[in-house]
């Protein structure tokens, strides 16, 4: 959860210790997120620390973004750098949606394919038969490249965040987690 600490407030980030690669991220979590305050972020990530900004990273996060989507959308799912045309995709969560299966597949570059694919879905339930909510499959020049000669190893995140420092008013700050798992591609 978010807390204020004095005059601040602090959030959470966990980063794996292993770097990560091509393979299946995936997030239950029991959270209501659409009852979220404007500014609270849950999201799940893959990145390349000291990497050029919004550059090696894919994403999904739940928020409103007021900046960026336009209600009722409240989740996204993106590939950095999210400001190039065609590189999110925003989609509405309901305050009844709990649990929500979150995940991606990211896959290897393959003939035809040089840039390799990842692909995102978000179910109603906690199950991969629970109800579809989104799909999305991204293909294209930003999908990054685990291999550590490529600028050092990628890693998983998840954090809960308040979006541009902003305090969390109006909604929820706190987030509870079912479980988060990485499957290597080939296991």
């Amino acid at each position: 959860r978010i807390i204020k600490v004095g005059h601040r407030y602090d959030s959470v980030e966990l980063q794996s210790l292993d770097p990560v690669g091509y393979g299946t991220y995936r997030l239950i979590n029991d959270t209501a997120t659409a009852n979220f305050a404007p500014s609270t972020v849950l999201g799940m990530f893959v990145y390349r620390p000291h990497a050029v900004k919004y550059t090696n990273e894919i994403d999904i996060e739940n928020s409103r973004f007021p900046h960026l989507l336009k209600a009722p959308n409240n989740a996204q799912f993106a590939i950095q750098p999210y400001y190039t045309n065609g590189n999110e995709y925003p989609y509405s969560v309901r305050p009844t949606y709990k649990p929500l299966l979150q995940q991606f597949t990211w896959l290897p570059p393959s003939p035809g394919n040089p840039h390799g694919t990842v692909n995102f879905v978000t179910r109603v339930g906690s199950t991969t038969q629970a109800p579809l909510l989104a799909r999305w499959t991204y293909s294209n020049y930003s999908i990054p490249n685990p291999q550590q000669s490529q600028g050092g190893p990628m890693y998983l995140y998840l954090n809960l965040w308040l979006n541009k420092g902003k305090a969390p008013t109006g909604g929820t700050h706190s987030a509870v987690l079912r479980s988060l798992t990485f499957t290597p591609l080939g296991s």
